[in-house]
């Protein structure tokens, strides 16, 4: 015979603090009831089968449910104890096997009221004691208080869930205070590690009915859904955000089934680790109102950073709306439905904030957890950041391996060496083609390699030619232009948006900021660029709170030799426009232009957007002139005329605009626009002229072709020639190749379309003047003037 005294080691699981968040258990919605009862010591009467020789029957007015907790019991092989739920009909066979699972213990009936009655095979002796009932309030008695809410914004946007992998975890005091979840075909079940603190009696429960309209939990009707906690396995730490983990394995349920068969599997454990703005999910039984308190609901939201500061210091942080309750619940990576973490704390608000949890790359938790799974090697498995990258753009790999793989190897190129021994590891590409990855990943019961044949396809990159424009609002630019690249695991460079979006262009920047928080991280952005004829280099700015650092800038490098062109430092926290003449710039560090410049945008720090990071858009370089130009009126080089109007048809000041750039085929057309008084007479003049080289009207002006240029066979050439040779149409007559003169008329606005000839030359080849006419004098004003590129 056995005689086992069951103990309940702890009744309540408390809500507590760590910093601004608070672990999500529940609050109690069960206590204890001391009531004594003894069966005595009892004989089988005789006879051929199993008799009933003793019932107890107990009742608690209004209580939502019931489980016994048993003192000393002493039970034959062939004896048991059965507990019958009376509102639900349905019974619990508590063989001395059956009490050793459940510690004494039975499991939790809806109602008010039991029957304990003792069965003694023939032959046999057997008693036992009734220490104390857990009562589950909210029956007919009163409602319950909610939990520790803590949702991301103004609304409970979860929904109900039927994902039965994710289990309610009864803790000792019965109060249903987290969730518990299955990870493993062995029933290795994963929990906060708050919620194992101090327990005993503790019970994973599946497929729970809804609660009561008081919000008092009910249990499943079929006991074959209630699974106890092997006490023998359970291993956990509470050691707050980021360091919070429990692990057990659960007993099968009175059938003899394991969870996972009854449930439909487990969870794939991995070890990922997502990057900011990642979808997450978070399925468990958080407390809401009514029927819905503490059943089956889920929600899923972006991650918003991980803090890895140490192997057993590994947040997620995350918005994703969680009440008391969800303590414990998976943290799954919604791409793959594969789970990463364990959620534990709130921190969210209706204002901002977000949940945490513990990242499964916890190092004593790997140890405990493989600890318990079956023996048996890792299966390799991994993603790829990208698999069609430029030439210098960095490539992140993550191990995505089940099994719980304790080292990893990479071979980026399948040559045979390995490349990288961490989790995840970023890998830039120098040269181009197509390469294979090959990742073999190893734990204490062997090893498993995976190679993925032609899976990262490298581009050459492809200088840009002046002029060249960027917005980002179609995403990072595939041209073969740009390389995006850091060196570190965390950095980032995205499109996105961060509060206000930039001035000109609107839409989407360019974010560099770093996925870790904590973590720094180094980004470059880099715009390849044929830089020899110069340019001018035009970009809007911002950042979000980010520190300083003296990476912080934009830079100019010929590949070798790197120059400083922009700090970006100090608080700028509005966009604000930067514009660089590279010509000048280079000139001044004695850097030579040449035809693969590099143009450079760093950043440093440890945060993501909006803690840090920078925001760049409208990048631009235009044909260079002696200071930045205005914009030209769409499909026109537009001339503002000193002491007229400017292109919006406002005042301007003397020495105001220009100079302005356009572009033109040989022997096509192109335009200029004017704009002056009403009825204003203006001679339009052809090259760089001053009051000295011209005079109206009985003076010529010139057409002056200058390098810098290339001829027909592609060689540099310089020229000065004096060319009249451009024909000018307006209102259907073709004028003479001569230098113009024009009426703005009544609107004070003009038109005037030229016709380029083809000399087999390109590159800056003429600049456009004009000058506005009064009897008094022949010139009262020249304008600034229109640089000309011929392709």
């Amino acid at each position: 015979m056995m005689r086992i005294r069951a103990v309940l080691a702890a009744l309540l699981l408390a809500t507590f603090a760590v910093g601004r968040v608070e672990a999500q258990t529940a609050i109690q919605g069960t206590v204890e009831v001391l009531d004594y009862h003894d069966s005595g010591e009892l004989y089988h009467p005789g006879g051929p089968e199993a008799v009933k020789v003793h019932t107890k029957t107990y009742s608690y007015l209004g209580a939502a449910s019931l489980r016994v907790i048993f003192g000393q019991w002493s039970l034959g092989p062939n004896d048991y104890i059965e507990v019958h739920g009376v509102q639900d009909d349905n019974h619990h066979r508590l063989t001395p096997t059956e009490m050793t699972k459940w510690q004494g213990s039975s499991a939790y009936f809806n109602g008010d009221s039991v029957e304990i009655s003792l069965w003694l095979a023939p032959g046999s002796v057997g008693s036992f004691e009734i220490y104390s009932y857990l009562v589950g309030l909210g029956g007919s008695i009163s409602n319950l208080p909610a939990g520790v809410d803590s949702q991301c914004g103004t609304t409970d946007d979860r929904v109900a869930s039927t994902d039965q992998r994710s289990g309610r975890f009864m803790t000792a005091s019965g109060s249903a205070g987290c969730t518990i979840w299955l990870a493993s075909a062995n029933s290795v079940a994963l929990s906060a590690g708050h919620c194992f603190d101090g327990g005993s009696l503790t019970v994973a429960e599946f497929n729970v009915p809804p609660s009561l309209s008081s919000g008092a939990v009910q249990h499943s009707p079929d006991i074959n859904d209630q699974f106890p906690v092997d006490p023998s396995t359970v291993s956990f730490t509470n050691g707050g955000v980021g360091n919070d983990w429990g692990v057990c394995k659960l007993f099968t349920n009175a059938a003899g089934q394991t969870a996972p068969a009854r449930n439909g599997g487990f969870f794939t454990v991995t070890t990922l680790v997502p990057v900011t703005n990642d979808t997450i999910r978070v399925t468990g039984y958080g407390t809401d109102t009514g029927v819905e308190n503490q059943t089956l609901q889920t929600h899923s939201g972006p991650l918003q950073f991980t803090n890895f500061s140490s192997a057993t210091s590994r947040q997620l942080n995350y918005q994703v709306d969680t009440t008391g309750g969800n303590s414990g619940s998976p943290v799954i990576y919604e791409a793959n439905g594969d789970a990463i973490g364990i959620h534990t704390h709130a921190g969210c608000t209706s204002t901002g904030g977000g949940n945490s949890g513990t990242h499964l790359s916890h190092s004593a938790f790997q140890a405990a957890f493989t600890a318990l799974v079956a023996p048996a090697a890792p299966t390799a498995g991994f993603t790829a950041s990208a698999t069609t990258v430029l030439v210098g753009q960095s490539v992140t790999f993550t191990d995505a391996s089940s099994g719980v793989p304790t080292s990893w190897a990479w071979d980026f190129d399948n040559n045979g060496s390995t490349d990288a021994t961490t989790i995840s590891a970023a890998w830039v590409y120098t040269t181009p083609g197509v390469y294979s990855v090959k990742l073999t990943v190893t734990n204490a019961y062997g090893s498993d390699t995976l190679l993925q044949n032609n899976l990262i396809t490298v581009n050459a990159v492809m200088p840009a030619t002046v002029p060249y424009s960027q917005n980002f609002n179609s995403g990072l630019p595939a041209g073969g232009e740009w390389i995006f690249y850091s060196a570190d695991a965390t950095g980032r460079q995205y499109v996105g948006q961060s509060g206000t979006v930039s001035p000109v262009s609107g839409g989407d920047a360019l974010i560099l900021d770093s996925s870790g928080s904590g973590v720094y991280a180094t980004n470059e952005a880099t715009l390849l660029i044929d830089l020899t004829g110069g340019g001018i280099l035009e970009y809007w700015f911002k950042e979000t709170l980010d520190e300083d650092d003296p990476e912080d800038g934009c830079f100019l490098s010929d590949g070798v030799t790197e120059i400083l062109l922009q700090a970006h430092l100090g608080s700028i926290p509005n966009w604000t426009k930067y514009s660089i003449d590279l010509a000048a710039a280079a000139s001044n560090a004695g850097l030579p232009l040449t035809s693969s410049m590099r143009i450079i945008f760093r950043q440093r720090d440890n945060f993501g957007v909006p803690t840090d990071g920078h925001l760049i858009d409208d990048v631009g370089v235009f044909i260079p002139a002696a200071t930045p130009g205005q914009a030209s009126r769409p499909g026109l080089a537009a001339f503002d005329i000193n002491g007229a109007l400017n292109i919006n048809h406002a005042d301007v000041s003397s020495g105001a605009g220009g100079p302005f750039f356009t572009s033109v085929s040989a022997g096509g057309n192109f335009g200029l626009g004017f704009d002056g008084g009403a009825n204003q007479a203006i001679a339009v003049l052809y090259g760089a002229l001053n009051l000295s080289s011209a005079s109206y009207p009985n003076g010529v002006g010139q057409f002056d072709i200058g390098g810098p240029g290339v001829d027909v066979n592609g060689i540099p050439v310089n020229i000065g020639v004096f060319v009249d040779a451009i024909t000018w149409a307006q209102n259907g007559f073709i004028g003479l190749p001569i230098d113009a003169m024009f009426f703005t008329g009544a609107s004070g606005q003009l038109d005037v379309t030229f016709t380029f000839p083809s000399f087999g030359l390109t590159g800056v080849l003429a600049t456009f003047q004009s000058a506005i006419t009064a009897p008094a004098a022949p010139f009262v004003y020249l304008s600034n003037a229109v640089v000309v590129s011929v392709n």
